[in-house]
């Protein structure tokens, strides 16, 4: 079963859902336990790919009758294309505007942690459950679950046909892909990061 910390959900909000496993289960999840919320997408616009998860949020959407708004970045970066990206999506945020709910769980909150280990700050907390912006705030009430809790519960409810997994998450250049696809595996043959994570930072 999937943890939802539900003492910081509003009585409406805006969902960022991906097409990612973690932003389909989490939307499936809410739109099952009957909360009032309307689905974002923003298409990046850098790859064919992006045609894919945005087609697939639509169908997805279409088929579980959840409200669905797109934002679409008309740049093409080559130069620091996850930072110009973020700006992108903060920019499209501020035209929603109020609460918007990231579908992060504890998996993105270990990655996180040593990224900030490695820049010398690992006592500063990963990821925060609420991040306040001018026009809208970020709420992660996801954040207690393992990537495996959001698997597994695509996979029982047969939703796989929604989920679209991202090409670039095995490329090793980008940082947070490295510390995932050949750091972590290595930390887990010896020790689990996941309940160390969670105990010091949220629990």
């Amino acid at each position: 079963m999937i943890h939802i910390n539900k003492t910081i959900l509003p009585e409406s909000f805006s969902l960022a859902i991906s097409g990612g496993v973690d932003s389909i289960a989490c939307a499936h999840l809410l739109k099952t336990l009957g909360y009032n919320f309307k689905a974002i997408h923003y298409h990046h616009g850098q790859r064919e790919q992006n045609d894919t998860m945005s087609r697939t949020c639509v169908k997805f959407c279409r088929d579980y009758f959840i409200d669905l708004t797109i934002g679409f970045c008309e740049n093409k970066y080559t130069k620091n294309v996850e930072d110009n990206l973020r700006r992108e999506r903060l920019n499209f945020f501020d035209t929603i505007g109020g609460p918007i709910v990231m579908c992060h769980h504890l998996g993105d909150c270990v990655e996180q942690y040593l990224m900030n280990c490695l820049k010398g700050c690992p006592e500063y907390k990963p990821i925060q459950q609420i991040s306040e912006f001018d026009k809208f705030t970020l709420l992660r009430p996801f954040i207690r679950n393992s990537k495996s809790d959001l698997e597994d519960w695509v996979e029982k409810r047969g939703l796989s046909e929604y989920v679209v997994v991202d090409e670039t998450n095995t490329d090793s250049k980008y940082e947070r892909n490295w510390i995932r696809n050949e750091i972590l595996p290595k930390i887990e043959e010896r020790r689990g990061l996941e309940k160390v994570v969670l105990k010091k930072f949220y629990l």
